[in-house]
């Protein structure tokens, strides 16, 4: 970037509280300049800004009272100590008056809140998931180093043009030690609102903060957990947390239609109340509905570590065969009825087959792209059985290792023998989907049709 990083005894803030051998901690003036605002808050305006001729974003926060100065100071030595891919990067700061700044990697608009509801963006759960896994990662790293973000938003966080996630906004951010000294009685407020609600030590954005918080105690790991599951279901529902109406594009929040504060506050505390959760016809994988509840759990000894969060979602990225066989379940028959009676039910159900294959392919290049994984890396097929009956014809479909067997008079009767399969991006696409078609005439001796491989 250019920039001369001086010798650490002398690369200090101008209190000598912050120190840091990697990043310049006061820059000469000529080396920086604001090009124009991006974001303003109540504490800080963030602007894109040229930093040793390269592009950066620029926060300067608001520095009133000798407690902002404090804060600000407190804000940069936690940020020294930070080196992690999914958390936005201090890269340098100006720690000495008149012009307190602190420089981030530049990250074109929207963050996720505005991708989401701005954009009106809808991921797949495969984008979900990713996105999830890299957040979980950046999070569990800040808990190992004892910090808790506490204010865990969509928001606040930015995206790459690759869509991976980088956590940002570290104002309110504090060790769990310090947090743990302040007690509930004296705490005095460290910040002003950053959602619309803040009083005594209940910092952070009103929707997105957990039961324990609203009751007035203290910010633990677990709070950031709770943060987490909201945002990650905002993520797959594309709905603002408690809004009255789901699908709504115009919805307003229950903050603005129903519920004061003071409602809103007791509703989740007292009522167990949530935002609605992903429908499973959004395609979300049932554990993954499952892993959200429980990090939203109203008893924050209940909720998951992001160690077992991260546990979780790598079982759930890894069975993209799971994911497959669901797509399948959805696709199939929508496209046999499309394809509609004036196609043989041999040729119908092989189209299908086919064109299920293509459309999960697509989606899995997205998900490849996403994660930079190659393709020898990740065998996401999925076997598939599908029986079809037209008058007194049974037409069984198979891709994979699936065996239906048809009972007849008691005795099995094999329906399917080849081995294909729906998906398999290390195999040959389409070939490999064609599915193995056998053709009965049904009886009163047929009974019922089973895929032993299944039970």
């Amino acid at each position: 970037m250019g920039l001369e990083l001086p010798p650490e005894e002398s690369n200090r803030c101008v209190r000598g509280c912050c120190r840091s051998a990697a990043i310049p901690l006061h820059l000469p003036p000529a080396s920086y300049s604001l090009v124009s605002p991006v974001a303003r808050g109540s504490e800080s305006t963030v602007y894109e800004a040229r930093l040793g001729g390269e592009r950066a974003a620029a926060k300067k926060p608001v520095l009133s009272t000798s407690e902002d100065l404090d804060k600000f100071h407190y804000q940069l030595q936690l940020l020294c100590k930070l080196d992690h891919p999914g958390l936005a990067k201090l890269i340098a700061a100006h720690a000495k008056p008149p012009n307190y700044l602190l420089f981030f990697d530049f990250f074109d608009p929207p963050n996720l809140a505005d991708k989401i509801h701005v954009e009106e963006w809808s991921p797949s759960v495969q984008q979900v998931v990713s996105i999830a896994n890299d957040l979980a990662n950046a999070l569990r790293y800040l808990h190992i180093l004892g910090v808790v973000h506490r204010d865990i938003k969509p928001a606040n966080i930015l995206l790459d043009k690759d869509l991976h996630p980088r956590l940002a906004d570290f104002g309110l951010a504090m060790f769990q030690k310090d947090i743990k000294r302040i007690s509930v009685e004296n705490w005095k407020s460290s910040g002003k609102p950053t959602g619309g609600f803040h009083k005594k030590n209940m910092v952070g954005t009103l929707i997105y903060m957990a039961p324990e918080i609203l009751r007035k105690d203290i910010h633990t790991e677990k709070s950031d957990v709770y943060s987490y599951g909201i945002s990650i279901n905002e993520l797959l529902t594309g709905v603002v947390p408690y809004t009255d109406l789901r699908a709504e594009a115009q919805a307003h929040t229950v903050l603005e239609m129903t519920y004061t504060e003071q409602q809103l506050t007791a509703a989740v505390v007292a009522q167990g109340l949530r935002p609605a959760l992903a429908l499973p016809e959004s395609g979300a994988p049932p554990n993954l509905l499952s892993l959200i509840q429980r990090c939203w759990d109203p008893r924050p000894e209940q909720r998951p570590s992001f160690k077992d969060i991260i546990e979780e979602l790598n079982i759930i990225q890894n069975h993209l065969g799971s994911a497959a066989a669901e797509f399948s379940v959805r696709a199939v028959p929508g496209l046999l009825k499309q394809l509609g009676p004036d196609t043989s039910p041999t040729d119908a159900l092989a189209e299908a087959f086919v064109r299920t294959d293509i459309a999960f392919r697509e989606e899995l290049i997205v998900h490849q792209k996403s994660k930079r994984i190659t393709k020898k890396d990740w065998h996401p097929g999925c076997t598939a059985v599908t029986a079809l009956i037209v008058r007194n014809k049974l037409f069984v479909a198979n891709a994979g290792d699936c065996r239906a067997i048809l009972n007849r008079a008691g005795k099995p009767l094999p329906m399917t023998r080849v081995t294909r399969s729906i998906g398999d991006d290390d195999l040959k696409p389409a070939v490999t989907a064609q599915p193995e078609i056998i053709e009965t005439a049904l009886s009163a001796e047929d009974e019922f049709l089973v895929d032993p491989f299944s039970l």
